[in-house]
C-alpha cells in the first residue's frame, strides 16, 4: 500500500533513483565497451580528471600537450593513448591569443619552423570570464554551463578540457562559484560519455612534502566529482624540472605514487612547441631532494665516476648536475662498492612430503563442498571419508618424517584401514614410552581405545545438560560462567556421542570432548602442527597424546 501512493504520487517518475538487483548492473555492462587509455592511466574514456599544481608549474603547457596528444591518438611521454584521432575542444579561461601564440612559435635563433602546425582535431575556445550574463541565467556559472552544453551539441565533441577552472571563480568561494560548473559536466559525461580534463589551481607548496591530494586546498572538494585527479610539481627545486604524480582512481591502480613518478623538464620541443620533455621514472623523494630516503644508486654511481674516471672536483659535479656541493660530497661519500647479494634460499614447508598434492587434491573434491551446513545421513558419510583423507595425510607426514617413505593415497580409504594404521602408530609409539605410561592403560585390552563405535545410548537424550555424564558437567557448567557458552552435544560422522568445546571457521569442531567403550575420557584438539588426542582414564592418569592428523 506504501508503495502504491508513492508510485501514485509520482515519487519515482523523475527518475530519481534506479532500483536493479547487483547481476542485472553487471549484466548490463558486459556489452559494454572497456574504457580506453587518453593518458595513460591518468585520463580514460568517459572519466573526468583533475590535473592541478601551484602557479607557475605549466599546468596550461601539459593540458595543452595531452589536447594535442589525443587529438592526434599519440601518448604522452610514459603515458599511452588507446583512442584514434578525434576533436578535442580546449576551453582556455586564462591566455590571450598573443600569450597562447607565443608558447608556440619559435625563437629567434631557432633553425625550426616558425610556428607549430597544431592537429586539425584540436579546437581552441577562448571564454569571455567578463561577459554580461544574460537574461534567464541566474549566475556566470550556469551561463558557461549551458554555453558548454550547446558547445559539446553542436561539435559533437567527445573530449573536453578547460583551463583554468580556477578563473571562474567571483568570489573567495572556489567551491561556491565551480561546484555547479561541476555537477553539470558531470550530467554531460553520464549522457554522452564526454571526457572531461579540468584544470585547477593550487596554492604554492612551501614544504618540500610529497605531493597529496590535500594540496588542492580550497579545491579540495571538486576531487570528490572527480574519477581520476594528478599534479604536476617541482619538489620544490625551483628551475624547469617537474614531475607529474597520480593521487586518485576510480577505475584502476594509482599509475605513479610516490615511489616512481615521471620527470620531465619544460622546454620548447623542435624550438617551437613550449611543453614538457620526459625523463625516467624516479622516485618522488629524489625530486623534492630527499636522497637519504631515495638513495639513488645510480645518480650517486654517476658521481663516483664523474670523480674517480673523468677526474673532476666538487665544484664540476655540481655545476654539471646542478645541485650543491655539499650534496655532491654527501652523495659521493654514500657509494660503497657494489657486493653481489647471494640468493635467498628458498623457504621449506615443515610439513611437506612427496605426494602431498595427492591427498589435498582429494580434500578439495567437490563432494566435501557444504558438508557441516546440513546433518544429513549422506554428509556424515562424507565427513566420514574426509576425515579419513585427513588422517591418511597426517600419517603419510609422519611416516614421510620418520623412514623418508610416505605411502600414497589409498583409492578407497576404508575405516577398518585406517583404523588398524593408527592401532600400528599408536602400538610403535607405546612400545617407547615410560613404565609409568604403560601403567597407565590397561596393556592387556589389545582394543584400541579411540575404536568406539558401540558407546551410543538412544534412549538417553544427551543433549540436555542434566543427562552430560558428571566427568563433563563441571567443565561445562565452568565454561558458562566465564566464557559464556557451554559444551555442545553432537553425534559425529562414526555415530558416536561427543561434547564439541570449540569450532573452526568452517564449522567443523577444533575441540571436543568424548568416552570410549572402556568409559575413559578423551580430549581432541586440532592444532596447527596437526590433531592430538588426551586420554583421561578412571584414575585420572595421563595417557600420552596421540598424534592423528
Amino acid at each position: 500500500m506504501h508503495s502504491e501512493r508513492e508510485a501514485e504520487s509520482g515519487l519515482f517518475a523523475d527518475g530519481l533513483f534506479d532500483l536493479r538487483g547487483a547481476d542485472e548492473w553487471l549484466a548490463d555492462t558486459r556489452s559494454l565497451p572497456t574504457p580506453r587509455k587518453l593518458c595513460g592511466g591518468l585520463w580514460r574514456e568517459g572519466e573526468m580528471a583533475i590535473l592541478f599544481g601551484a602557479k607557475g608549474m605549466g599546468k596550461s603547457l601539459l593540458a595543452t600537450q595531452i589536447a594535442e596528444a589525443v587529438s592526434l591518438g599519440e601518448g604522452v611521454g610514459p603515458m599511452m593513448c588507446e583512442t584514434d584521432p578525434q576533436t578535442v575542444l580546449y576551453l582556455d579561461l586564462k591566455l590571450t591569443a598573443i600569450q597562447f601564440a607565443s608558447r608556440y612559435r619559435a625563437d629567434a635563433d631557432a633553425p625550426f619552423a616558425e610556428e607549430y602546425e597544431f592537429s586539425k582535431g584540436l579546437k581552441r575556445v577562448a571564454v569571455d570570464i567578463h561577459a554580461d550574463v544574460p537574461e534567464g541565467c541566474r549566475s556566470f556559472s550556469e551561463y558557461f554551463c549551458r554555453s558548454v552544453s550547446q558547445l559539446v551539441e553542436t561539435t559533437g565533441a567527445k573530449v573536453l578540457v578547460i583551463d583554468n577552472i580556477t578563473h571562474l571563480k567571483h568570489s573567495n568561494d572556489v567551491v561556491r562559484d565551480t561546484l555547479p560548473l561541476m555537477r553539470e559536466l558531470n550530467r554531460l559525461k553520464k549522457e554522452t560519455g564526454l571526457s572531461v580534463l579540468v584544470v585547477a589551481q593550487s596554492q604554492r607548496r612551501i614544504s618540500r612534502n610529497r605531493l597529496t591530494i590535500d594540496d588542492l586546498q580550497s579545491a579540495k572538494m571538486l576531487g570528490t566529482f572527480a574519477d581520476s585527479v594528478f599534479a604536476i610539481g617541482d619538489g620544490g627545486r625551483g628551475g624547469d624540472q617537474r614531475y607529474i604524480k597520480h593521487l586518485n582512481s576510480r577505475s584502476g591502480e594509482v599509475l605513479y605514487d610516490h615511489t616512481l613518478v615521471p620527470a620531465c623538464r619544460i622546454e620548447k620541443i623542435d624550438g617551437n612547441f613550449l611543453g614538457m620533455v620526459f625523463g625516467s621514472l624516479v622516485p618522488e623523494a629524489y625530486m623534492y631532494g630527499d636522497y637519504r630516503e631515495t638513495r639513488d644508486w645510480q645518480l650517486i654511481d654517476r658521481i663516483k665516476q664523474m670523480h674517480d674516471d673523468e677526474d673532476k672536483t666538487i665544484r664540476e659535479i655540481a655545476e654539471e648536475l646542478e645541485m650543491s656541493k655539499t650534496t655532491v660530497h654527501r652523495l659521493l661519500n654514500m657509494w660503497c662498492e657494489p657486493q653481489k647479494a647471494e640468493p635467498p634460499a628458498p623457504e621449506a614447508d615443515p610439513n611437506y612430503f612427496p605426494g602431498q598434492a595427492e591427498y589435498d587434491l582429494a580434500l578439495e573434491d567437490p563432494r566435501f563442498d557444504g558438508i557441516f551446513r546440513e546433518d544429513t545421513y549422506e554428509n556424515r558419510l562424507l565427513r566420514r571419508e574426509s576425515y579419513l583423507i585427513e588422517a591418511a595425510r597426517g600419517n603419510a607426514r609422519r611416516a614421510y618424517k620418520e623412514t623418508g617413505i610416505a605411502p600414497p593415497l589409498a583409492s578407497d580409504p576404508t575405516y577398518s584401514a585406517f583404523i588398524q594404521q593408527v592401532k600400528d602408530s599408536t602400538d610403535s609409539t607405546d612400545s617407547t614410552d615410560s613404565t609409568d605410561s604403560i601403567d597407565a592403560t590397561d596393556s592387556t585390552d589389545s582394543t584400541d581405545p579411540l575404536d568406539s563405535t558401540d558407546s551410543i545410548d538412544f534412549e538417553t537424550d544427551y543433549s540436555d545438560p542434566e543427562n552430560m555424564p558428571e566427568r563433563l558437567k563441571a567443565l561445562h557448567i565452568h565454561r558458562l560462567i566465564y566464557r559464556g557458552d557451554g559444551l555442545t552435544h553432537e553425534i559425529d560422522a562414526y555415530g558416536r556421542n561427543r561434547w564439541v568445546d570449540e569450532y573452526d571457521e568452517r564449522g567443523k569442531p577444533r575441540s571436543w570432548y568424548a568416552f570410549d567403550n572402556k568409559d575413559n575420557l578423551y580430549h581432541s584438539e586440532k592444532r596447527p602442527e596437526g590433531r592430538f588426542v588426551t586420554i583421561v582414564d578412571k584414575r585420572n592418569k595421563l595417557v600420552p597424546e596421540i598424534p592423528l592428523d
